[in-house]
C-alpha cells in the first residue's frame, strides 16, 4: 500500500502554503486577534476564488471535486499559518 501523496496533492499543498505565506502573514493574524475577523475577510474571499473553500465539494455543486485528504491538507496548512477560523 502506498501512503505517499500524489503529485497533484503535493502541488495543492504547496499552492496553499505559498498563498497563506503571502496572504496571511503573522502581522495579519495579530490584526485579526486585535480587531476581529473583518481584517481577514479579503484573504478569505481570495481563498474562495481559488477554490480552497470548496475543495471537498463535488464540482456539480460548485466545489473543486477534491477529496477529504485534500481538505485535510488545506486544514493542516491553514493551521500551520495560524489562519483565522471563520465559522
Amino acid at each position: 500500500m502506498d501512503f505517499e501523496f500524489t503529485e497533484e496533492q503535493k502541488m495543492f499543498r504547496a499552492a496553499v502554503r505559498d498563498f497563506l505565506k503571502t496572504e496571511c502573514p503573522p502581522k495579519l493574524v495579530r490584526q485579526v486577534e486585535d480587531g476581529g475577523l473583518k481584517e481577514f475577510l479579503p484573504t478569505y474571499r481570495k481563498m474562495g476564488q481559488l477554490g480552497f473553500l470548496g475543495v471537498a465539494f463535488p464540482e456539480e455543486y460548485g466545489g473543486a471535486g477534491g477529496s477529504w485528504l485534500d481538505l485535510a491538507l488545506l486544514c493542516e496548512e491553514a493551521g500551520a499559518a495560524l489562519a483565522p477560523n471563520i465559522h
